[in-house]
């Protein structure tokens, strides 16, 4: 990426809301080898990004393993000069209604009803082939965006700079637990940027089913849009495979 200025440049966090549920979520009170059923949840009180509910997880975000589930109910814009960050790991966010406007450091994503937003990996497709299940061109990825203006330098040249503010607040999640910090200037101040880890979004309605005409089920799953693969377990082991079942014809 490349910065008008550092992303180093801002105060020490702070332990933000602790005293909320959704800033701190409670441990797992009992565990049980018992099946059971997905169950009822009611949904959160309506708020920003922020006010997001854990509904369940597995493993230990400080090893970097597992995973967890969280709910949101969007219904109002994060306040101004806020932002959002996770620290545990890559997300990957699957509205059920409505649209979201999306602004990350890459760029911007409005992101409509039967869409998905992230960064989770493309199954390896074995004897699928090269094409098939969800495919690479169909993905969208937003194109660098910054808060500020080009002005003209001392030697006539260009030069980015960035919007003069009151300060901005940045939340982040570690540990499932939220801290906050402030910094003078916008984080959105990357003028462009390259490489292979960027957010993306995909139309649910492009995956390309495979089917199994006869008997068996091919590896991997013909269902599976995306995965997060484990590099802790045998390769193939995935920490959660991302699985659509659409209409066949």
């Amino acid at each position: 990426m490349y910065r008008i200025e550092s992303s180093h440049e801002h105060h020490e966090f702070t332990q933000w809301n602790h005293h909320l549920e959704y800033a701190n979520p409670p441990p797992a009170k009992s565990l049980t080898p018992n099946a059971v059923s997905w169950p009822t949840v009611p949904w959160p009180e309506k708020g920003d990004w922020i006010t997001q509910r854990l509904v369940g997880s597995n493993d230990d975000p400080q090893r970097k393993t597992g995973l967890s589930i969280w709910f949101f109910n969007v219904h109002k814009g994060m306040d101004p000069q806020t932002v959002f960050s996770s620290l545990d790991g890559e997300a990957l966010i699957v509205p059920q209604f409505g649209s979201l406007n999306i602004t990350t450091m890459l760029g911007k994503m409005l992101v409509r009803h039967n869409e998905i937003v992230g960064h989770f990996q493309l199954p390896e497709l074995g004897i699928i082939g090269t094409t098939g299940l969800a495919n690479s061109y169909d993905f969208h990825i937003p194109k660098a965006f910054f808060e500020g203006r080009v002005e003209k330098g001392p030697n006539g040249d260009q030069i980015a700079v960035v919007n003069e503010a009151s300060g901005w607040n940045i939340v982040s999640r570690l540990n499932t637990q939220l801290w906050c910090c402030s910094q003078p200037t916008s984080p959105f101040n990357v003028v462009s940027w390259q490489g292979t880890l960027y957010p993306y979004k995909y139309d649910l309605a492009r995956f390309d089913t495979i089917a199994n005409i006869r008997y068996g089920h091919a590896d991997p799953s013909v269902f599976v849009v995306l995965t997060a693969p484990s590099f802790s377990k045998v390769p193939g082991t995935a920490v959660i495979d991302f699985a659509c079942v659409g209409p066949r014809w």
